[in-house]
């Protein structure tokens, strides 16, 4: 073995220039290692800051999500954000480093444990904490509840605090316990559910309702700095404690109706700060017969910005509620009923016309005295306003513009952007003018697929004299066409849209033969010339359908010296050019509601 041969022997006379090739070698090496992260993929060489900032993008996104509180698919939910732990072991190392990502908590039902939820708390650190548990219609297992416990024994550094779900006797008479640690000092966001306050309890096969005696919801008294409340299904006499005079946001949805609006009014009462107010709640009986209180409470909000009021039945509540109110600086009022006939809608409507920023009425018969069915109206007169309408059959999505308010005009009335799809429209607008004073006066953006030559529209087109851009489905055949509006122009002292400056037609050689096309084309040319040289309009907008169909080279040249054209052959080519007349929001509506004809 000894005078065995290696395999590449070195030579004794050369090993000592080997060895320092070798040796020159490694150095390159280390040398080179050194530049290596020059080489390397950019998510290991961007600082750690930044990598952070991107993790945390990721799990912002995700508490949105928590914070949607009603929605089902939380009882699923996971910590997607986590899966970036699991890219590399660099990543895992900027993870557990970044305090921030593990203050926000989920307690899930279906797997969160003690220990794991210990460990969140942990590596948070003495971040400020998000807590949230998820929305079970069964309520919270104990098990969870336990961790939940685990959590909250942090109360003194928690800043929000979500629990949708019932709460059992024992959970909390667990919470109680975990109370007496401190106040909630940092505690400012808290959403609570009602039903909590309740015991619910079986006898046989009837369930009863017991309303309990002692202090129920932990912290309730020691909530310095809470300015966020939302509550859902709470009795207010059981829930007064929860309203601190801190509050700045108050949500109460579906809570529990009373005989008077006086328990309400004294909670608002102490709620001198509040810029946000959301009010729902579903009345078990016919609410007519309201009792009127002998010295109804006055309330002051001086600071309110926002109301909202969603009412399931007859708003008879709503009308006291309205006028025992008094928010002078409220700029964005909002309405909803849901009633299927609602004997007090006219006295809202009145209550709230100068200030009403969005009115949503479902109206499922003909009897009441607002006659019109799945409308949906923003309006204001001292701020910028909307009005739309949908049809309730195919669920055409609300409009939400807020165009800028025109100084210029005299009456006071904001840009206003409509849209139709209604078929009961004639007995809307009656409705809607008698009560709202003209409100389509400012009308600015129109997208209309009626057919506008109807003599009962003729008053409501000619009081839009400040409109601009006008938007037809399909233009109507011929002879209707004749008697269209646009066209009969000169009969009128006061013209039909005689600030009109763009003009965009969708569909305009549908259901025309070749012979009416020409009938149809003929009788457009004139007055769009007249309008060109004597009027404001600035652009035709032609739109011909769906391929292959499209406008003849002979009926464009008609065209040649009166107004410029700008003709579509495919809907996003349409949608493109409209963003230059249109508010982003009316584009938008306008590809929901027309994606399939447009062919988008």
């Amino acid at each position: 073995m000894e005078n065995a041969t290696l395999p590449n022997r070195v030579p004794p006379q050369t090993a000592a220039a080997t060895v320092e090739a070798i040796t020159s070698l490694e150095l390159e090496i280390n040398s080179l290692k050194t530049h290596l992260n020059t080489f390397a993929a950019i998510n290991t060489r961007l600082p750690t800051e930044i990598l952070s900032d991107v993790f945390l993008r990721v799990l912002y996104f995700e508490v949105q999500c928590w914070r949607g509180t009603t929605d089902d698919l939380m009882q699923f939910h996971t910590y997607h954000w986590m899966k970036c732990c699991s890219v590399c072991r660099h990543w895992r190392q900027v993870a557990l480093q970044c305090s921030t990502l593990w203050s926000y908590i989920f307690v899930n039902s279906r797997y969160d444990s003690t220990s794991m939820l210990r460990t969140f708390v942990a590596r948070s650190r003495q971040t400020a904490l998000h807590v949230f548990v998820n929305n079970s219609p069964y309520g919270l297992p104990d098990r969870s509840a336990a961790g939940l416990v685990e959590v909250l024994s942090e109360i003194h550094r928690i800043q929000e605090l979500c629990i949708p779900t019932r709460l059992g006797r024992y959970q909390l008479q667990q919470l109680q316990s975990v109370s007496k640690l401190g106040p909630a000092l940092l505690l400012t966001h808290l959403t609570l559910n009602g039903d909590s306050l309740w015991d619910i309890h079986s006898t046989h096969t009837v369930l009863a309702l017991t309303r309990r005696t002692e202090p129920t919801f932990p912290f309730a008294s020691n909530l310095p700095r809470l300015s966020v409340l939302k509550f859902w299904r709470a009795p207010l006499h059981e829930a007064d404690a929860v309203f601190a005079s801190s509050l700045t946001q108050l949500t109460m949805d579906r809570w529990r109706p009373t005989d008077s609006v006086s328990p309400l009014l004294h909670v608002l009462k102490r709620l001198v700060r509040l810029q946000y107010l959301s009010l729902t709640h579903s009345f078990s009986h016919d609410d007519v017969a309201v009792a009127k209180d002998a010295e109804t409470v006055q309330v002051d909000l001086p600071d309110l910005r926002h109301l909202i009021i969603f009412s399931t039945g007859q708003s008879g509540y709503w009308v006291q509620l309205l006028d025992a109110l008094a928010f002078p600086q409220t700029t964005q009022v909002s309405f909803i009923s849901q009633s299927g006939s609602d004997m007090f809608m006219p006295v809202v409507m009145s209550n709230l016309k100068n200030r009403l920023t969005f009115f949503n009425y479902n109206k499922h018969d003909a009897q009441s005295p607002c006659p019109f069915s799945s409308m949906y109206l923003r309006l204001g007169r001292t701020a910028p306003g909307r009005l739309g309408l949908w049809n309730e059959h195919t669920k055409h999505s609300a409009l939400d513009h807020e165009p800028t308010f025109d100084q210029g005009y005299s009456d006071g009335v904001p840009s206003l952007t409509v849209t139709w799809k209604n078929t009961n429209i004639l007995d809307m607008w009656s409705a809607v003018n008698s009560r709202l004073d003209g409100a389509v006066r400012g009308v600015r953006y129109l997208f209309c697929d009626q057919y506008l030559s109807h003599c009962d529209l003729a008053d409501t087109l000619r009081g839009m004299v400040h409109l601009q851009t006008l938007c037809v489905h399909q233009w109507p055949d011929l002879p209707s066409a004749l008697q269209w509006p646009l066209i009969r122009t000169g009969d009128s002292p006061t013209p039909y849209f005689p600030n009109l400056k763009v003009l965009a037609i969708f569909h305009c050689t549908a259901y025309t033969g070749e012979h009416e096309a020409w009938m149809w084309w003929d009788a457009l040319i004139a007055p769009l010339s007249a309008r060109a040289k004597h009027g404001s309009l600035e652009k035709v907008i032609l739109f011909p359908g769906r391929a292959p169909a499209k406008i003849s080279a002979e009926v464009l040249a008609k065209f040649d010296g009166v107004v410029e054209v700008l003709e579509c052959r495919d809907g996003a080519k349409l949608i493109a050019t409209l963003k230059d007349y249109l508010p982003d929001i009316f584009v938008r509506t306008l590809c929901e509601d027309e994606k399939l004809s447009l062919g988008l």
